[in-house]
Order: C-alpha cells, then sequence, then structure tokens
C-alpha cells in the first residue's frame, strides 16, 4: 500500500456511496436513503430533462387546456349569438375560432412558460405529472374525448 491510500476494512456492508455520504459514520441518513432512491429510479434525470424542455411542457399544457374549455367556451357563445342573423353568428365564430383559441393558448402558454421556469426540476417535475392526469380526468369527466 502506498502513501495517500484509503483503505476500509472489508465484509462491514459498507460501499463507497454509503462511506462517502455519511461521512464515515455508518448508516445513510433518511434524506441520503431517499436521494438513493430517487437516484436509483432515475427521476433527477427525468426531472433535468423535464426542466430543459419547459417550453414544449407549457405548450402542450396551454393547448389541452384550450382543448378542454373549447366546449364550455362554444356553449357560452352558441348561447349568446343563438338569435343572431346567420351572417353575424358566423362572423363570430370566425373570430372566436381564429383570433380567441389562439390568442387564449398564446397567452396562457406564455404564463405556464414562465411559472414553470421558476421551478426547481423535481417540483416541475410533478407539477407537470400532476397537470397532465388532472386534464386527463378533466376531459374525461367533460366528456371532450370521445
Amino acid at each position: 500500500m502506498g502513501l495517500g491510500t484509503v483503505t476500509f476494512p472489508r465484509n462491514e456492508g459498507r460501499n463507497w456511496r454509503n462511506v462517502v455520504l455519511s461521512g464515515f459514520s455508518g448508516d445513510p441518513s433518511p434524506r441520503q436513503k431517499n436521494m438513493d432512491w430517487i437516484h436509483a429510479l432515475r427521476i433527477d434525470t427525468v426531472a433535468n430533462l423535464a426542466r430543459q424542455h419547459v417550453g414544449t411542457i407549457s405548450f402542450a399544457m396551454a393547448t389541452s387546456l384550450v382543448v378542454i374549455l373549447s366546449k364550455p367556451i362554444n356553449a357560452f357563445f352558441a348561447k349568446i349569438a343563438g338569435s343572431w342573423h346567420f351572417v353575424f353568428r358566423t362572423l363570430l365564430y370566425v373570430l372566436v375560432f381564429t383570433a380567441g383559441y389562439a390568442s387564449l393558448n398564446y397567452w396562457s402558454e406564455k404564463l405556464l412558460r414562465q411559472f414553470l421556469a421558476d421551478q426547481k426540476p423535481m417540483p416541475l417535475l410533478v407539477l407537470t405529472a400532476a397537470a397532465f392526469l388532472g386534464f386527463g380526468i378533466w376531459a374525461g369527466q367533460s366528456k371532450n374525448i370521445k
């Protein structure tokens, strides 16, 4: 054994990760065990990948929101414009479909991107999964998807 080499007794059940994390004091703390679980499932890698794609995630969330809200919005405009002349009713729907939904998607995507960009990787992953799960449940209950 040369100078500067560190040896550990074998058969003590320690590996290099536990020794480094525990600071030579034995078993890792509960926080370190939690981090081992996160590292084992590569959740931190997925969270960092999600962090790199905040723009795409926010666009997908905004588009999902607009698609889910389109049925109530259409019902609202149908109630308002139901007695209007055909030409004016058609113009209203053309405006709503071309400018209204596009601007709603643009502004909601911009707000979501700003909000998600401020999140740390792990909360971002949790928020993203919860949002899309919530969108799926909401869409299923409102019968938007047939």
